[in-house]
């Protein structure tokens, strides 16, 4: 076993399934306890009906019933709907405002 326990919610239409999101919890030295999200996803053809902010919204109140202190994510440089999408719910381009670099080995 990895020790990962993602978790994940999922939005459906009748039996189809129209969005989902997979997130993990995790800590940070600074801020404590935080979700990070993997992904969330809505089919396109259900793209602009609310579909995203309902996912949105159960991930939020996710996060703060786990006492979360931070909702992370990140965005494709490429993916700029999805950056807007996020920014108009209030998250922070923290490449921008901390100067931090994301390395992976």
């Amino acid at each position: 076993s990895s020790g990962i326990n993602a978790e994940y919610g999922v939005c459906r239409e009748g039996e189809q399934l129209i969005s989902f999101a997979i997130y993990v919890f995790t800590f940070d030295l600074e801020t404590g306890r935080k979700m990070y999200l993997e992904d969330l996803y809505v089919r396109e053809e259900h793209r602009g009906r609310g579909v995203g902010s309902e996912m949105w919204d159960y991930l939020v109140e996710t996060a703060r019933k786990n006492g979360c202190s931070s909702l992370e994510f990140s965005v494709l440089s490429w993916n700029e709907s999805a950056a807007q999408f996020y920014r108009k719910r209030g998250a922070e381009n923290l490449t921008e405002r901390d100067g931090k670099t994301l390395l992976r080995y």
